[in-house]
């Protein structure tokens, strides 16, 4: 009996270092030809460097440099020691982790008190002054920090996250192996995450503030709470203000191809002389004028136009009802969405757009179409129809007359946006680009 009790207490034991502290696997990892060094005490080292350039391929005229941020040491990410009294499961941790992320001080306090420390002591202090530090309460913050008995007792990416904040020096890149964790560090990640966009685009470091931003929506939408519909708007205006002055300006640092306007050149004409020289690419003029800042498709001769030469793709998240739009692997654009009600569910899977549609008819199976303006047709100024396998669907995006519905299930499987958001979509998307809609 003695020996059974003893191997029930020796597997929980290694049950819960599993669950509660589990090791992360390096995603990606830095490049060999750089070199990542740890420091002693864990701080960020600058030796090395990450970048978002492409490979090197023909082109019209060199392509710029795109800024390059230093990467930071891996984190220790080696188990803490428990110190829990009772043991903690996945839906504490997400609701906690939701409230570190999203909500305020004082919300997180409550929680922490209710709990009884069932964090743990060490953890339940950090907790508290990582969501003081985050609202921008520093001296509160590092108070409260004072209550943590040992920062070795930390998992590797709270200690990091907490010690982050509280030194405010956001000039390097996050570890390489930061990616994982339970959803409480997730949460902190998280909340970092849009503290450093906001701080980097106020230094006027966009493209590093756009790539914290991408992975902060990345987060929510794969997050294991449900996506918050105020959080995304919040971080969409953030985004729309880092990229009005990067990706959707000619000064911005972005991988391109630089063409002279010749006389008699409209953008039409720009775009096929694009698309001769590089027939694997896919642009539109739409896009160009947009990342040229030009208005009304006004151009001059001897205009140097730079065209964006990485791949632009859509995610549609179906339970955030949001869409997320790309240029390589950077989010540009995010757009609210309205899906498909019960017994029209919108369809999951990889697809391309196959046709762009202004001022589309409303086909219906066996009924009359409904042209665009007439009472019934509820398709908005644009629709962009999706392919599968080269096979057109009965799916698409669209606008809407019913901007309220954004947000629900209302539509008949389509993706329906507003109409201002679906034209901006409409003009910057290249026909044959490829997207997910995922569950």
């Amino acid at each position: 009996m003695r020996a059974l009790v003893l191997l029930l207490l020796g597997g929980g034991l290694i049950w819960a270092v599993l669950t509660f502290f589990p090791q992360s696997k390096e995603e990606g990892g830095p490049n060999p030809d750089e070199v990542v060094a740890a420091e002693p005490d864990g701080a960020s080292a600058d030796l090395a460097a990450e970048s978002d350039v492409p490979k090197a391929q023909p082109r019209l005229t060199p392509e710029p440099k795109v800024a390059r941020e230093p990467i930071a040491a891996p984190i220790d990410d080696t188990p803490a020691g428990s110190g829990f009294a009772v043991p903690v499961n996945r839906e504490d941790l997400i609701e906690i982790g939701f409230l570190v992320s999203h909500s305020s001080p004082s919300a997180v306090a409550d929680w922490l008190d209710v709990s009884d420390e069932l964090l743990g002591a060490d953890r339940d202090a950090a907790v508290r002054a990582f969501s003081l530090a985050a609202s921008g309460d520093r001296s509160g913050a590092r108070e409260e920090a004072k209550n943590i008995s040992s920062a070795e007792k930390l998992p590797g990416r709270i200690r990091w996250a907490l010690q982050r904040l509280l030194a405010g020096d956001f000039s390097t890149g996050w570890p390489p192996n930061i990616k994982g964790g339970d959803p409480l560090e997730l949460g902190m990640l998280q909340r970092l995450g849009v503290i450093e966009a906001g701080a980097l685009a106020a230094q006027r470091k966009e493209p590093l503030a756009a790539k914290r931003l991408t992975d902060v929506f990345l987060t929510e939408l794969n997050a294991p709470w449900a996506a918050d519909p105020d959080s995304l708007n919040a971080w969409r205006s953030l985004m729309q203000k880092i990229q009005s002055r990067h990706r959707w300006s000619a000064k911005g640092s972005w991988p391109s191809v630089e063409v002279v306007v010749q006389p008699g050149d409209s953008l039409a004409a720009i775009r096929k002389r694009y698309v001769a020289e590089y027939p694997d690419r896919l642009i539109c003029t739409g896009l160009i004028a947009k990342a040229n800042g030009i208005q009304r498709d006004l151009i001059h001769p001897d205009d140097v136009l730079r065209i964006p030469t990485e791949p632009v793709s859509l995610l549609a998240d179906l339970d955030a009802h949001w869409v997320l739009y790309f240029h390589g692997d950077e989010v540009v654009a995010a757009y609210p969405v309205g899906i498909g009600a019960e017994g029209n569910e919108t369809i999951v899977g990889h697809f391309e757009i196959g046709e762009k549609l202004e001022e589309p008819t409303w086909f219906r199976r066996n009924e009359p179409p409904i042209v665009y303006g007439e009472e019934g047709n509820p398709l908005g100024t644009r629709y962009m129809t999706w392919f599968q396998d080269g096979t057109k669907t009965h799916f698409g995006f669209h606008g809407t007359w019913e901007p309220e519905t954004i947000g629900l299930n209302k539509s008949q499987g389509c993706i329906r946006m507003r109409n201002a958001d679906v034209e901006e979509l409409f003009s910057i998307t290249p026909l044959h680009s490829e997207f997910d809609v995922q569950p």
